[in-house]
């Protein structure tokens, strides 16, 4: 419900401002978007600036071309069916993709919240679609709230990896936290190697079952909840790997004694 109460508030703040402010600049970045899938369709190149404000005047689309498209031709790609047709169909179609991609992704944020109320639920809802950022995003056309989307399902543990990865497809920014987890000291990303787990694993076995029991529901680190079953699987693999050497010994042991007896 708040997802859907964000997508509506939404809408309706885009559509207020469009009737008292006028509709300037309204879609401004999706006509770039939308030049770049008719160059690609043409066999041309989506990042020549010239090319991309000739079709744009060509559609009669009044725009502040800027720097031009500056996404990964991934995302350019994936709006060339939207390029088939008129730009302004295929702005608003755009947008109800946007809105649908922003009820999900607060119903999924929402969802996170153990034992949420109607009325929290609610409220996030309305200040999630008064966000300045959404709104702004629904009224130009961005791109974001698709990258939400991912993101938020990546949050959810779905398909964590191909989720951050299509997001960085659309937008680069999603690859910052795969940058932040590389050069943390030591890289998060280490932890599920398991010669330089060891010592993770040894501090997390010696810690005792009421921390353990307390840890699941306190925050989890991006290694928690970004590969959950490949740490548990490579949890066990260490531990397996750190009690062969104690066997080892422990054959030997015994196998001392009895010559010793012998």
């Amino acid at each position: 419900m708040g997802g859907v109460l964000a997508a509506v508030v939404a809408l309706a703040r885009v559509a207020h401002s469009v009737a008292t402010r006028g509709s300037s600049g309204l879609f401004n970045d999706f006509y770039d978007y939308w030049a770049a899938g008719v160059l690609l369709n043409r066999g041309q190149d989506p990042y020549h600036i010239g090319a991309l404000h000739t079709v744009q005047r060509a559609a009669g689309l009044q725009v502040e071309t800027g720097g031009g498209y500056s996404y990964p031709v991934f995302f350019a790609h994936l709006l060339r069916p939207l390029a088939l047709i008129a730009a302004p169909q295929a702005a608003f179609i755009f947008m109800g993709l946007s809105l649908i991609a922003l009820c999900g992704a607060i119903a999924l944020l929402l969802g996170s919240i153990p034992r949420v109320s109607w009325p929290v639920a609610l409220t996030g809802g309305a200040a999630a679609g008064l966000f300045p950022p959404v709104i702004g995003s629904l009224y130009f056309g961005q791109a974001n709230l698709l990258v939400l989307l991912l993101l938020a399902v990546a949050y959810r543990c779905a398909a964590p990896g191909p989720m951050l990865g299509l997001a960085s497809a659309i937008k680069l920014y999603p690859v910052t936290g795969l940058l932040a987890a590389v050069t943390e000291r030591p890289p998060r990303l280490l932890q599920h190697v398991p010669s330089a787990s060891a010592g993770w694993s040894m501090s997390r076995r010696s810690a005792s079952p009421t921390t353990r029991a307390a840890g699941s529901s306190s925050p989890r680190s991006p290694a928690g909840w970004i590969f959950p079953r490949t740490r548990h699987l490579l949890d066990q693999r260490v531990d397996q790997r750190l009690a062969q050497p104690a066997r080892d010994c422990l054959d030997l042991d015994q196998a001392a004694l009895a010559r010793a007896a012998g």
